[in-house]
């Protein structure tokens, strides 16, 4: 599958509906009871998938960091 951004990029007549819209009506035309809803969007917006994923990685090592500082005498 294509991110929605390649997708629109072959399709240019879907070029004036939002993203979201068109991942959402792709999601349940095509897709849904095939694909994980969670990866189809991951599939559909990479890059926020994978700055998502940075950000969750961050909050995680600062958390442990903090609870590593608090038990330390």
């Amino acid at each position: 599958m294509a991110s929605i951004s390649d997708y629109k990029k072959q399709h240019p007549e879907y070029r004036n509906i939002p993203d979201l819209e068109l991942a959402e009506i792709m999601y349940e035309k095509a897709y849904k009871g095939k694909l994980d809803e969670t990866e189809f969007y991951k599939l559909a917006f990479p890059d926020i998938a994978a700055e998502r994923a940075e950000d969750v990685f961050t909050d995680f090592q600062e958390d442990l960091l903090q609870k590593v500082q608090i038990q330390s005498p």
